[in-house]
């Protein structure tokens, strides 16, 4: 008799020592779950919102310059795509023909961010944003695809065309460099871009303005936001007040671009 109840109460005690383990590794991988669906998830899906401007001379005083290829664009708006959302805008510096003397958009889409689980909330609370933030995240996926369409489009539309394969207009092949910097002026002070976190712009050329038409002297202001990536650009001292990173070669920009930003 004595023997047998001894077995029960040990049997109970090991059952007690069980559901006590069980509900602690329960609270564990909840634990993880909050982490990894809440805020942790929330940070990996967020994306400055940035405009990226490609500003390209090819101007017959930049012969010997190194250009940008299509493949070498397609690198930089990839990795834009990996990085960042919101504009890449690409234009030519010469001298185009009246309807190409404007900036060309490409729209890149931010994704949704996940929402974040309170540590207190209940377990129906907590499975109902587990499922929400599993529809996002899977609308996110299609968004990134839907980028990358967009930007091979991008290429084969206005990049091979446009820039490529530029002429000069009417055969003048001068190099307009402030009404360039006259547009690219107004362009970064639109109230577009007014809660962007960031403007990059990258200009690939000398800098030698040899248009046809007289130019008062120009200055051009930086916008607090602005980053200016120059290539090959000889005299920077038209720039005033401008966090100003300098390049040898267009590899070089790439290799900075791809690594650091």
């Amino acid at each position: 008799m004595k023997k047998s109840m001894f077995l029960t109460l040990l049997i109970m005690l090991l059952l007690i020592a069980s559901c006590n383990h069980g509900t602690k590794e329960i609270q564990e991988n909840s634990s993880v779950s909050e982490n990894s669906e809440g805020a942790g998830s929330n940070t990996s899906q967020y994306k400055e919102q940035v405009l990226l401007i490609i500003a390209e001379d090819r101007s017959g005083s930049t012969k010997n310059q190194r250009k940008l290829t299509s493949e070498k664009y397609q690198q930089i708006f990839n990795k834009f795509n990996e990085r960042y959302c919101g504009e890449i805008d690409v234009i030519i510096i010469g001298n185009p023909s009246p309807e190409d003397r404007e900036f060309y958009p490409l729209i890149i889409e931010c994704p949704s961010k996940l929402n974040s689980i309170p540590k207190k909330a209940l377990l129906t609370e907590k499975a109902r944003i587990k499922k929400e933030n599993e529809k996002i995240l899977n609308e996110n996926k299609k968004l990134i695809q839907i980028n990358k369409k967009k930007i091979d489009k991008f290429i084969q539309d206005i990049i091979q065309p446009k820039i490529i394969n530029y002429k000069p207009y009417q055969g003048k092949d001068v190099t307009d460099i402030i009404t360039f910097l006259e547009h690219l002026n107004k362009k970064i002070n639109e109230p577009t871009y007014k809660n962007y976190n960031q403007i990059m712009v990258v200009i690939i050329s000398d800098g030698i303005h040899d248009a046809f038409q007289t130019k008062k002297p120009f200055r051009f202001k930086c916008n607090p936001k602005l980053q200016l990536n120059l290539i090959g650009w000889k005299d920077k001292t038209i720039f005033e007040n401008c966090n100003i990173e300098e390049f040898e070669s267009i590899d070089g920009f790439i290799h900075y671009f791809s690594k650091n930003q």
